[in-house]
């Protein structure tokens, strides 16, 4: 089975920005999850090594939901860059597991672990010699900027389930404020192309004469209304 990679910056990315698409493609693809750091200062009042041996397992939760292998890049939360040694890291990982596709966060956006995080998968793919297709997803809505999707995928038949990833981030989803936020995202895409919730992608041009978007696997992509 051809594989998929998301590079992310920390637990709960994936759930939340781009949940919806992994629980669709999961049974067609084998699924790679990296993320470059455990969210170590995720949780005001707690050590950062508590921190992370919490969220650590919150993703591992998910990961295990998703049926995904799982590795971190051992990076901490709010120190990430685009440096040598995790571009390579994450190179070596797009080689082994040759993905037709890389899913990361958006570049432009208001935390710093977040840009750098994308900056680090795209020259990861470059470094490896890879062809895979490049999709970036948006993080929260008061983080990502300058995000006008180009597909949008319907995940409508799915919510209930990215709501149940989301939630596997206990610590970060007190009175289950992150669910809510997550919801109201998707809804808010759903709108833009008339169904109950979507989430919106922007993925690179694949060439090649047998270039496909790995959407090309699913039913539930729309294009944007004009």
């Amino acid at each position: 089975m051809a594989s998929i990679l998301a590079v992310f910056a920390h637990p709960d990315d994936v759930a939340d920005g781009m949940g919806g698409a992994a629980l669709l493609l999961k049974d067609k693809f084998d699924l790679h999850l990296v993320c470059a750091t455990k969210g170590e200062r995720g949780l005001p009042g707690r050590s950062p090594d508590e921190t992370a041996a919490i969220r650590e397992k919150e993703e591992q939760k998910e990961s295990e939901f998703l049926g995904a292998n799982l590795s971190f890049l051992g990076r901490i939360d709010a120190e990430l860059i685009v440096d040598a040694e995790t571009c390579r890291r994450t190179a070596d990982i797009v080689r082994k597991t040759n993905p037709v596709a890389v899913f990361t966060l958006w570049p432009v956006d208001n935390h710093p672990d977040h840009a750098a995080v994308s900056e680090i998968a795209r020259r990861a793919v470059l470094m490896a010699g890879s062809p895979a297709e490049i999709v970036y997803f948006e993080a929260g809505e008061d983080q990502t900027e300058l995000f006008t999707p180009t597909v949008y995928l319907d995940i409508s038949g799915v919510m209930e389930k990215k709501l149940e990833l989301v939630r596997c981030h206990e610590c970060q989803n007190p009175d289950n404020r992150l669910a809510q936020h997550s919801l109201r995202k998707a809804s808010r895409r759903g709108k833009e192309i008339g169904c109950a919730y979507a989430e919106g992608y922007r993925p690179l041009p694949v060439f090649g004469p047998d270039a496909r978007s790995v959407f090309s696997a699913l039913d539930e992509t729309r294009m944007p209304c004009r």
